[in-house]
């Protein structure tokens, strides 16, 4: 890469100080979803893209559910979309947290709060990249699109826009939180469920002679859904590599026995309510569950076995979230520019590896946009005392601008 990406990696740094400063505005802007509100986000997003010259789009298909669509270059020829998303999960009890959530503290070289890593310090570096790049001699257009409801779903953020507002791309950056050395190309299909039983109400001491259970009857359907856990998909044979890779790097992070999850199906039975009073058979009971799906293993086909399993129990289903599992392999065109902008900012490239949670990424990959993710990591994702370091920040914008460089052969 020549002098054009180097003099856009120096910019980026120069402007390091405003892009630390965005996170913690963001951070400062509470987002929890649920319930889901961003619109004052939103605002402050739109009017800092403003006053840098660029006009975004705002989008909002559902009460506080803003999606911010903004383009540089004149199209006619690729498009790159950037992506990130400005909701972030409950902070949860605050008094547990060292420094306020909402704080966005800077300290020991970590800016801390809830969505520092996921993902507003994310959404900080994509801005900071596209404000080095908005006087850049394009050829094609980057679209940059920050969604409301990453966090759950998508129906109403990057989903919404790319069945409702024509976003088209010939590849998409997404700012999940990867570290500096790792990007995330491939990821499990997911089948959230909701079951649903119904009794009769009756007397609690003349249970099990009178009246129905229907916490009975929800327990009696659960064991044959557990049943469908630690089935292993059959992976191709071109990601046999980076399978054991992603293991190895799983293993470091969250321990050995972990790294199952990869390449088998999980089942976590993640709510379950039933009844009224302890003396009153319950007349209604309902459970919902989160089925992972490994690569090589169907969805639909999982959806369909249990619906076959629940027939004639009396015991209803409804599917909540489904998307199959997903992946973008290593010589796609958005995942090699990702690594030669790695390469200029690090001086090597990354490792493309498998992740075990799910993202906006099966929504693009579902409409046939490959998708790499890279951004900043620390500690406390979805946790207490959720921090980033600092540093991260500036080296993820850098690497964003250089890889827009490199998807247009700049």
């Amino acid at each position: 890469m020549g002098t054009t990406v180097h003099r856009l990696i120096d910019q980026v740094a120069r402007d390091g100080d405003d892009i630390v400063a965005l996170a913690q505005r963001l951070i400062r802007i509470p987002t929890e979803n649920p319930p889901g509100e961003v619109t004052a986000a939103a605002a402050f997003v739109a009017e800092t893209l403003e006053g840098w010259g660029i006009r975004p789009v705002w989008h909002e298909p559902s009460p506080g559910r803003v999606n911010l669509v903004a383009s540089l270059g004149p199209g006619g020829g690729r498009t790159l979309i950037l992506n990130g998303h400005l909701d972030v999960v409950p902070a949860g009890d605050h008094a547990r947290w060292a420094r306020p959530p909402f704080g966005a503290e800077l300290a020991d070289g970590l800016l801390w709060g809830r969505g520092a890593v996921d993902m507003k310090g994310g959404v900080a570096a994509l801005l900071g990249a596209v404000r080095a790049l908005r006087n850049a001699d394009l050829p094609g257009r980057i679209v940059l699109t920050l969604v409301p409801d990453e966090e759950t779903g998508g129906r109403w953020g990057s989903r919404w826009l790319l069945e409702n507002a024509g976003l088209a791309g010939d590849g998409c950056l997404i700012a999940e939180p990867s570290g500096p050395s790792v990007s995330t190309i491939g990821q499990r299909g997911a089948l959230w469920l909701r079951l649903s039983a119904s009794g009769v109400p009756a007397h609690g001491s003349l249970s099990p002679y009178v009246g129905r259970n229907a916490v009975i009857e929800m327990i009696g359907v659960l064991p044959g859904i557990l049943h469908v856990a630690g089935r292993r998909g059959a992976f191709p044979e071109e990601l046999q590599g980076i399978l054991a890779e992603s293991k190895a790097w799983m293993a470091s992070l969250a321990g050995e026995a972990a790294t199952a999850a990869l390449d088998h199906v999980t089942v976590n039975v993640g709510v379950l309510r039933g009844g009224t009073k302890v003396n009153v058979v319950p007349d209604q009971a309902m459970a919902e569950i989160d089925i992972r799906v490994p690569i090589g293993c169907s969805a639909a086909g999982l959806r369909q076995e249990i619906e076959a399993l629940l027939a004639g129990t009396g015991v209803s289903v409804e599917a909540l979230d489904f998307s199959e599992p997903n992946y973008t392999m290593p010589d796609a065109r958005v995942a090699r520019a990702l690594a030669a902008g790695v390469t200029a900012v690090l001086g090597v490239p990354p490792a493309f590896l498998l992740q075990w949670a799910t993202s906006d990424a099966r929504h693009f990959r579902a409409a046939g946009i490959p998708v790499v993710q890279y951004g900043p990591s620390g500690q406390g994702i979805h946790g207490f005392n959720e921090a980033v370091p600092v540093e991260h920040l500036v080296r993820c914008a850098q690497v964003y601008a250089a890889t827009a460089l490199a998807f247009f052969d700049l």
